[in-house]
């Protein structure tokens, strides 16, 4: 899993990262302060086609954490933040054209959205941000 910032793949830079493919029934974690109004990009695989769960939560002190679990069929992103903030969602296949997926007010702290597009595509980012 790593935590990005750029404007396309080639031009990415690593915030953040964790690799748990040699720690069975363990998960990555990646931390790291966000800043107001940047945009980040969370890249998350399986190692040798392998799947899993993904989470992604936000903290009250306007962090987010963001957190995806896919199938042969969906994938099912959750956005964990401080109820009462509106999220926008976006997704992309390759970080320069993005297709905004919804925006919801989070009334309960946990948000989730099921990307059905996410399992025919070969590469599927998704981006969450708080809106003002």
């Amino acid at each position: 899993m790593g935590i990005y910032t750029g404007d396309s793949i080639s031009n990415l830079t690593r915030i953040a990262h964790q690799d748990d493919r040699y720690l069975p029934g363990h998960y990555a974690r990646a931390k790291f302060d966000a800043q107001d109004g940047k945009i980040y990009k969370i890249a998350v695989d399986g190692a040798l086609d392998d799947s899993g769960f993904v989470t992604l939560a936000v903290t009250p002190s306007s962090r987010a954490i963001l957190s995806a679990s896919f199938d042969e069929e969906a994938v099912n992103v959750m956005v964990a933040a401080e109820a009462g903030y509106s999220f926008r969602l976006d997704a992309s296949t390759n970080l320069a054209q993005w297709e905004p997926l919804g925006t919801w007010l989070n009334t309960n702290g946990t948000l989730r959205f099921t990307d059905p597009k996410a399992a025919s595509s070969k590469r599927r980012f998704f981006r969450a941000y708080a809106l003002p």
